[in-house]
This record gives C-alpha cells, structure tokens and sequence, in this order.
C-alpha cells in the first residue's frame, strides 16, 4: 500500500534532519547512508527511494532552512534606513547561523559544490528563492523602493555570488565571520549605489 502524501513528507523530513544532526556532530565524513536511514527509523531503500546520495540529503538541508528565513523574513522584517543596510543584515543574520552551526554548514557547502546532477536542481530552487528574498529587502523598507525589480534582481544574483564566495574562503579558513560580512556589506553599498546611478 502505497504511503500518504503526509507520511512520505515526514519521512523525507526526518532524513534530512537527521543527517544535519549527524553532520553538525562529525561534519560531511559523519553522513553514511546507513546511519540516516537507521537513525531515521526509516528502510535504506526507503531513503534510495527519495535521494540518491548524501550530498543529495545535504542539499536538501537548503530546503528547510530556506523555509525557516522565509517565514522570519515575513514576521520580523529587517532593520536598516537604506536598501545595501537591510540586505547586509539579511546576510550577517545568515552567516551568523551558518557559522552557529559550523560542521553542517561545511559539509552542507561540501555538497552544493559537488556538482551532482541530482542536487543541481535543489541549488538552483534555493538560489531562486534567495534571489526573491534579497530583491524583495532591496525594494521594501524604510528609505524608499530605490531599485526596480530587474536591478533588485541582479544586485541580489550578485551578492549572493560574493557571499558564496566568501562562505568558501571561510570553510578553507581565509575569513572569519566578520569578515564574510564586511565583503557582503561592502558589495551591497557599492551595487546599490552603481544600480541606483544608472536608473
């Protein structure tokens, strides 16, 4: 008998949360396929079934979290007089939990940057949906609509480029966290302002 819709998302779930809790504790080598489907109390095939491999769950850790901002973002809004003051407070907030949770955030980078076909397309959603979010801190807020929506759109493209990058140089130990920053928050005044002059 075939599970519910419902049944199949909690277990799709409870994989993924448990390999975050596994690669928080030991990083992306603490990951085995076994261990999540034990762990998870659901069959290996079971797990086969929705992924294909554990950067494929990691992937999907970008899912959840992506959700959770989402949501914060929706109830909370961001602080800032300026467009490039509130997107850097969406980044420094992201960084600060992605720093917070250090051993999955690596192993979570790990897996975006494996290439596998099966994660390209949790990638691309999750850089959509960030991409939306970024262009929407851009135009709303206290200090005005200052960028349209195809400029707010670049500029988000692009800083998430820079943040990336600066993630990566902070996983090989080149930056610290508030240095991540201070190049995200650089960027943003510099994009804003080339996109605001060109309007």
């Amino acid at each position: 008998m075939e599970d519910s819709g419902g049944k199949r998302e909690e277990r799709t779930r409870r994989i993924v949360e448990t390999a975050m809790a596994l690669a928080e504790r030991g990083g992306f080598d603490a990951v085995r396929l076994r261990d999540v489907a034990a762990m998870a109390d659901v069959a290996l095939g079971t797990l086969y079934k929705r992924f294909r491999s554990k950067d494929d769950i990691l992937v999907a850790a970008l899912e959840l979290n992506i959700e959770r901002m989402e949501r914060g973002l929706a109830e909370r809004g961001l602080p800032g007089s300026t467009p490039a003051d509130r997107v850097a407070t969406f980044f420094k907030k992201v960084t600060r939990q992605m720093v917070k949770n250090a051993n999955l955030s690596r192993a979570v980078l790990r897996a975006v940057g494996s290439g596998t076909p099966e994660s390209a397309e949790k990638v691309m959603r999750f850089r959509g949906r960030v991409t939306h979010m970024v262009a929407t801190v851009l135009r709303d807020g206290p200090g005005g609509a200052s960028l349209d929506d195809e400029s707010a759109r670049i500029v988000s493209s692009l800083l998430q480029d820079i943040w990336y990058a600066s993630l990566v140089g902070w996983t090989a130990g080149l930056y610290k966290e508030a240095e991540v920053n201070t190049r995200v928050r650089n960027a943003a005044e510099l994009l804003v302002r080339g996109a605001e002059e060109m309007k």
